[in-house]
């Protein structure tokens, strides 16, 4: 997975070197990110914060040369997001590796966004903004709201339906 990620990455900044696009900025954004969600899964903190950043400037550069390019706020919204929620320390931790700050109630603007205009990222953007809102806000309806059109479009992914069972027995 991570060659894959760093394939993509590395095509996208090739053709960004001939051209640079906005698309091919969200290409190298949402493949960063990949490969920060796949060094967080191995508790490589450093490595996936440095990734972080990367896929956050390159998302950045993509909605300042296409402010309506939806799928790139589904990036930025969960770099915001889980920025924000990070611990006291590693929040100060931050502020010396000089990570950019987030805002939560930003991301969760940026993924409905993602969610609701997205070409590429609406799924994940709904699936991510209902976990998040399940997971570290404790939001268990309005959760189950964001994710249940996931379980009435893709019936077949068990993920889903074990999410969104979970928010219905959290509410009785």
């Amino acid at each position: 997975y991570f060659a894959l990620t760093d394939k993509a990455v590395a095509l996208a900044e090739a053709q960004l070197q001939h051209r640079e696009s906005a698309e091919m900025h969200l290409y190298a954004g949402m493949g960063l990110l990949l490969k920060a969600r796949l060094l967080g899964l191995r508790d490589e903190r450093k490595a996936t914060a440095r990734a972080g950043v990367k896929a956050r400037e390159h998302l950045l550069r993509a909605v300042q040369l296409d402010p309506d390019l939806a799928d790139a706020y589904a990036g930025l919204g969960l770099y915001n997001y889980y920025v924000d929620t990070l611990s006291s320390i590693a929040r100060m931790l931050r502020f010396f590796m000089g990570i950019p700050g987030g805002d939560k109630h930003e991301g969760i603007r940026h993924l409905q966004r993602a969610m609701t205009q997205g070409e590429l990222t609406a799924v994940e953007a709904r699936f991510y903004l209902g976990k998040n809102l399940r997971n570290y806000d404790q939001q268990y309806e309005r959760a189950a709201g964001v994710l249940a059109p996931l379980v009435a479009l893709y019936p077949q992914t068990p993920l889903f339906h074990l999410l969104l069972g979970d928010m219905n027995a959290k509410l009785n």
